[in-house]
């Protein structure tokens, strides 16, 4: 799992954005409690402007490690959508976190 997870961030550093997906996928594949892979593919799609799909995997990685990361990201595309109020409380509550960055 951690591979396939470490060969789609570098995959993704070197722009190639399909195979960065499809190793996150292959990942979570192996491990559907791999957040950090849940929170890639969701920024990948926000990025793409594909606020549904981003939506699934944000929402997902925030209950799988709600920590200021997956909290701030989910909040992004909530914010997006025009949900500014439930933006902010997610923006609040990463913000009050002592363990600012998420890692295992």
């Amino acid at each position: 799992m951690r591979d396939f997870r470490d060969l789609g961030f570098a995959a993704f550093a070197a722009g190639d954005g399909h195979e960065s997906a499809r190793c996150f996928h292959a990942a979570i594949a192996a491990d559907v409690t791999d957040w950090e892979s849940i929170g890639r593919l969701g920024s990948m799609h926000f990025d793409a402007g594909r606020l549904g799909h981003a939506y699934v995997f944000a929402s997902a990685a925030a209950r799988l490690n709600p920590c200021a990361e997956t909290l701030s990201d989910l909040g992004r595309v909530l914010a997006a959508w025009g949900e500014d109020a439930d933006a902010l409380t997610l923006f609040e509550r990463a913000h009050a976190l002592t363990r600012p960055m998420c890692r295992p």
